[in-house]
């Protein structure tokens, strides 16, 4: 997926949601569930109660992270944005929960533009992609 961040037609967000949730997909249970799911929105939590949803929320930011970084790799590139590589298992988590090994699966590729907007192509993201697939001109 390319997708730059400056799109005014389609939010950069519903990239990431696709690509979060395969990676949700691809973790299973490893992936970590917003403990604030349901939480907010309630009117009248104490001090203590507020102060123990943001204890919980840091929490969950640490095991997100860490549960992403076991997964994916990123990597920045100067001048053209972010590029994050996840591999996926032939049967997703299951296959990886029963001693399967996601090392042979295909994978899946957000490359995130500063430039490019809707419906054109950021310089430099061809060569990307090209370098990825492993097809050259």
């Amino acid at each position: 997926m390319d997708h730059a961040t400056n799109d005014e037609v389609i939010p950069f967000a519903h990239s990431e949601q696709l690509f979060e949730g395969l990676l949700a997909h691809e973790l299973g249970e490893k992936y970590p569930r917003d403990p604030l799911e349901g939480k907010l929105g309630k009117m009248g939590a104490s001090v203590e109660e507020a102060q123990l949803n943001i204890d919980e929320l840091k929490k969950w930011k640490v095991e997100m992270k860490e549960a992403r970084d076991s997964k994916v790799v990123k990597t920045t590139i100067e001048g053209l944005g972010t590029v994050e590589t996840m591999r996926i298992s032939h049967e997703g988590a299951a296959a990886v929960a029963t001693g399967g090994s996601s090392q042979d699966g295909p994978s899946v590729t957000l490359i995130r533009t500063h430039h490019g907007g809707h419906n054109h192509v950021g310089e430099g993201v061809i060569d990307l992609i090209g370098e990825i697939t492993g097809i050259t001109a």
